[in-house]
């Protein structure tokens, strides 16, 4: 009896002998095959196949076959190892799998010898995956493009592979497998700097991965540049005008006749525009549309009340611990960024500064995630920051004044809230400042004085306008005052309309006339008005804004 040995084969093919065989005399001997491991596609060079224990002579073999499992067979040759014979042979195996083998010989004087079996294990082929280019892409475009390409030594049938797109925002798809190619289609919706990673598999178990990355630039949700729409007190004082304006811009809703009459008079008794404001912000109505509209924004969605009533309490301090508490939750981590670091970065910049994040600030703070820092201290100084602060006044300018925040304004209030001050105090100082103020009741478009020359009536307007002349007769004409529009005993007669006029000095032509009835006898009091031309014209003119009013002017027809 004599041990089986064992061999390495070329091709890094493993050759595992087994067992022992009693050595014959007089006849072709009994051999013990190998199982061998290979590889798809991949020659096997002068492999051993088979081995003949002691006592066997290569001379003495005769015709040598080796059947390799997959269909396909060949000679084999016999080669002396000490006193035995190995068979060997060569083949290439087109797909990965496992296969029996058999060798069968003969002996020299004719007598049979083996089959003996063996095994073959396949592996499947290396496939191959490169990556494309880099892309640039705008958020809120389809990138749709090839993100791969691929190569595999034993092709097969392309519905053998498969491919998975993780496109580094959290979010991954099913690649489309084109030959030689994966495609994919994505919309990435925050600006940033994502890394794309391509996974190739076949279905024999090879895989192989790309990277390249996707550059996003801008974001969905981009602050808006526009002046909110003008609003028209419909009062006609200026302390209940002003009241009914703030209202508006603060609540989104008129006062009730109680609230009107409670803040007219609390202005009328010494009470300061400032207080009044700060009263409105300091209110649970006021702070619950804060932590509605921070909800809407970030997780877009509605808060339930719980929430509601918990973040109303924190807002005392400005709505900034608000938003970084919200922009560091798990679930704005999970809805806005899909769960992924690059994603929530990319996010929170969107959606704090309405810009995509610039790539050293994405690297800067991933580093600072990824060593312990809370999301939400990153939030915060992002919050914190001059660009957010000056993001935040500009808005509150288009919101409250309409207009740009100059250089100026944005120096001023970045400092003021960098030492502390909230945004609610910045609120308050706006509405209660001289120019909001006058934004509602605006400086006469007419000054005081009309002149009656005749049928003219002359008079110079600081700003585009819509006249009326309003005519009353007086019975007798009584005392006329200049802020009085009806004097006392009076009648209406009629209003005549004189229509756009631009501004300058004016001369109005009038025959005297209203309603195409001419003035008799009598004693009349003419007031002419001036109204804004916001709406297209027509009447009635109580539906335009009222921005001028001029002195009575008497008149006497004998």
């Amino acid at each position: 009896m004599c041990p089986v040995r064992a061999y390495r084969a070329v091709a890094g093919a493993v050759v595992v002998l087994a067992g022992w065989m009693a050595i014959g005399s007089g006849i072709a001997q009994a051999g013990t095959a190998a199982s061998i491991a290979a590889v798809e596609a991949q020659p096997l060079t002068d492999v051993v196949v088979d081995t003949i224990p002691g006592g066997c002579n290569p001379a003495n073999l005769g015709t040598i076959k080796i059947d390799w499992g997959d269909g396909t067979t060949s000679p084999g040759v016999a080669a002396a190892s000490g006193r035995a014979c190995e068979i060997s042979g060569s083949h290439t195996y087109a797909e990965e799998g496992s296969y029996t083998t058999s060798v069968s010989y003969s002996s020299l004087n004719g007598l049979p010898g083996g089959p003996d079996v063996g095994s073959v294990t396949v592996a499947d082929a290396q496939v191959a995956a490169s990556a494309v280019d880099d892309f640039t892409v705008s958020a809120g475009s389809l990138l749709n493009a090839t993100v791969a390409t691929w190569s595999d030594p034993a092709p097969e049938p392309l519905s053998s592979y498969s491919a998975t797109i993780d496109w580094g925002d959290g979010s991954s798809s099913a690649g489309v497998i084109g030959n030689g190619t994966v495609g994919g289609a994505h919309t990435y919706v925050n600006g940033g700097r994502f890394t794309i990673t391509v996974t190739f598999r076949d279905e024999g178990g090879s895989s192989a991965a790309a990277h390249e990355h996707a550059i996003v630039s801008g974001c969905l949700a981009a602050a808006s540049g526009a002046p909110a729409p003008p609003f028209t007190p419909a009062a006609s004082g200026l302390s209940a005008r002003y009241v009914q304006a703030i209202y508006h811009d603060i609540l989104g809703r008129s006062p009730a006749a109680s609230e009107l009459a409670a803040a007219t008079n609390a202005l009328a008794l010494g009470a300061t525009r400032s207080q009044l404001a700060l009263t409105l912000l300091g209110s649970s109505e006021y702070r619950a549309h804060v932590v509605g509209s921070a909800y809407e924004a970030y997780l877009h969605r509605a808060p339930m009340p719980s929430e509601t009533n918990t973040f109303v309490m924190l807002l005392g301090s400005g709505d900034e611990g608000l938003r970084a508490q919200i922009l560091g939750s798990p679930e704005y981590f999970a809805s806005r960024a899909n769960n992924s670091t690059d994603g929530f970065v990319s996010a929170l910049y969107c959606d704090a500064l309405s810009r995509s994040i610039d790539p050293l600030a994405q690297t800067n703070d991933e580093t600072a995630l990824g060593s312990g820092v809370p999301r939400t201290t990153l939030a915060s100084s992002v919050l914190g920051s001059t660009e957010y602060r000056s993001l935040l006044i500009r808005g509150l300018y288009l919101r409250y004044l309409r207009r740009a925040a100059t250089s100026s304004d944005l120096a001023t209030w970045t400092a003021f809230m960098h030492s502390g001050g909230t945004d609610e105090q910045v609120i308050a100082a706006i509405v209660s400042s001289s120019e909001y103020f006058a934004e509602f009741n605006p400086a006469p478009a007419i000054p005081p004085m009309v002149i009656l020359k005749g049928n003219t009536l002359g008079t110079t307007l600081t700003r585009d306008a819509i006249l009326t002349l309003t005519v009353y007769r007086a019975l007798p004409l009584g005392h006329a005052s200049a802020v009085l529009v009806r004097p006392p005993r009076v009648t209406l007669v009629g209003v005549v309309d004189f229509g756009l006029h631009h501004k300058g000095r004016i001369k109005l032509h009038w025959n005297r006339t209203v309603h195409n009835h001419r003035l008799g006898r009598g004693r009349y009091l003419l007031i002419l008005e001036a109204f804004t031309r916001h709406k297209p014209y027509h009447k009635p003119y109580k539906t335009f804004k009222l921005i001028g009013i001029s002195n009575p002017v008497g008149l006497r027809i004998r």
